[in-house]
């Protein structure tokens, strides 16, 4: 993973790499979003999409916090997940997290998803 060119952004702290200095509204986004889906009904489905529509990862929590993290989201968490997501986006990009309650009226969410099928 590349450290260099890691940020912080916005008022959740969420990670957003930005190697060329860019302004922060020009990066990509990548969604960290709780999709609904449970197993065990103890434990639910994220998953990783980026703006473009390429699904980038999944992982099952137990709480939409922890989920946060799972997917990395927030800095420090998960740094070979990084690298997956330098090697999509190696100019930058922007991570967002939307929880179950915000996703059907989240439009850049559900327009990379349109974009995935």
């Amino acid at each position: 993973m590349q450290t260099e060119g890691m940020i912080i952004w916005g008022e959740n702290g969420y990670v957003a790499f930005n190697p060329d200095e860019k302004p922060i509204e020009e990066l990509p986004f990548i969604y960290g979003y709780n999709t609904g889906e449970l197993l065990d009904e103890r434990y639910m489905l994220g998953k990783l999409i980026a703006q473009d529509g390429t699904t980038l990862g999944a992982h099952y929590s137990s709480t939409e916090t922890f989920q946060r993290q799972d997917l990395a989201i927030l800095p420090g968490c998960w740094p070979e997940r990084q690298d997956d997501f330098q090697g999509h986006y190696p100019g930058g990009y922007r991570m967002e997290y939307v929880p179950a309650e915000e996703r059907p009226g989240h439009v850049g969410l559900a327009e990379a998803i349109g974009r995935s099928v």
